[in-house]
């Protein structure tokens, strides 16, 4: 309740309030094994405005002037907390980072790309799906299985899944060839599950995918995370 009224208090309460909790989403208890305290922060920190909740994260609106050295642990430890939806609050502010900031946070945006959430599962694609945008936006090339793995037919939600994971790899062009073939496996499973079989329209969207990964030859510049993290791509 603290960390909201803050987060809905006046722009100097806001402001004089951030330091203190980037701190706060570092801090162990021994009193709160699951981090709910962090929870709170993450809300204080990253909402994003809705109807039904019209109070804006902290930092959701902008990072001018964020001192860094506090606001990429915080980052950090968001990105691996078991709650998918404390985790998730991190991706209000993804088109946010500068060069540098990605430089510097890649490497745990693409592990909290890989691997889902323990709890909450219900909310665990929203920051999976962040962090793929922002990935095959920068062509990295680890991101191109990640397209492929954070779809998981066999997973509930997939529907809410596939399309844009399918988009997102499209991005590499031909760079993609080598996934091919689990592709092809992906529309297998998407036929052989759904009702619909294949006039489900992912199936199409997947065969129009294959076709052009196939037809591109001349595929954009990838890189690998170290490459970026020396010399960042623009999106």
């Amino acid at each position: 309740l603290a960390a909201r009224a803050l987060a809905a208090g006046a722009v100097s309460a806001r402001k004089a309030a951030r330091d203190d909790l980037l701190k706060m989403a570092v801090a162990r208890r021994a009193d709160d094994p699951r981090k709910i305290v962090q929870r709170s922060v993450a809300k204080a920190l990253f909402l994003k405005p809705s109807p039904r909740d019209k109070v804006e994260g902290i930092l959701t609106g902008s990072l001018d002037g964020v001192d860094r050295k506090l606001l990429y642990p915080a980052i950090r430890e968001l990105l691996k907390n078991e709650d998918s939806a404390a985790r998730g609050k991190v991706g209000a502010i993804y088109g946010k980072l500068t060069d540098q900031d990605l430089q510097a946070l890649m490497p745990d945006i693409i592990a909290a790309t890989a691997k889902m959430a323990p709890s909450n599962t219900m909310f665990a694609d929203g920051i999976r799906l962040a962090g793929l945008d922002l990935i095959s936006k920068r062509r990295v090339s680890e991101g191109m299985q990640l397209c492929v793995d954070v779809i998981e037919p066999d997973r509930w939600g997939m529907g809410r899944r596939i399309d844009k994971c399918l988009a997102y790899l499209s991005r590499y062009g031909g760079n993609a060839r080598g996934l091919v073939p689990a592709l092809r496996n992906l529309r297998a499973s998407v036929v052989k599950r759904d009702r619909k079989g294949a006039a489900n329209p992912s199936v199409a969207a997947i065969d129009k995918l294959i076709a052009d990964i196939q037809a591109d030859t001349n595929p954009p510049k990838v890189q690998t995370v170290a490459e970026f993290i020396r010399n960042p791509a623009k999106p």
